[in-house]
């Protein structure tokens, strides 16, 4: 009898499965895009604010969305992992193209946003900033 109890524990303290659900509508994210070249060493950033939509969709799993539009370029998803507020996910592409993300659910409206791009010529990007939601409004958004 006992046999059978420890693996029934076991399915119960594991973690179910959630969805990293944020709000549908306008976001707005403020980044900083940094950079080192791998060679000379020389690092530099750039900053910029990218206005997005979220459909209804793909704000019922904001993460799961994105790794899908990576895999219709293409790119083969892995190590996907989602836990709470939590969410990240590595992507592999073609011409040794490759993707980190993670976000981190600050609240409702706030999401902290942290991609690594690498490639093969030397350099590694890295994205980070918070996406800020601004309004309900998904008029502009495309499934």
């Amino acid at each position: 009898m006992f046999k059978y109890i420890l693996p029934v524990l076991a399915l119960l303290a594991a973690p179910l499965a959630q969805s990293f659900e944020v709000k549908a509508g306008s976001w707005q994210f403020p980044h900083r895009i940094s950079w080192q070249e791998r060679e000379s060493k020389r690092a530099d950033a750039v900053e910029g604010v990218e206005q997005m939509c979220v459909s209804r969709a793909a704000a019922a799993d904001y993460a799961k969305a994105q790794a899908a539009e990576l895999e219709a370029d293409g790119c083969r998803i892995e190590d996907r992992q989602e836990n709470g507020d939590v969410a990240s996910f590595r992507a592999v592409c073609e011409h040794q193209l490759g993707f980190q993300l993670h976000y981190q659910k600050l609240s409702d409206s706030r999401i902290q946003v942290k991609q690594i791009v690498s490639n093969t010529k030397g350099s590694d990007y890295v994205v980070e900033g918070e996406m800020q939601h601004q309004s309900d409004d998904t008029s502009q958004c495309s499934d």
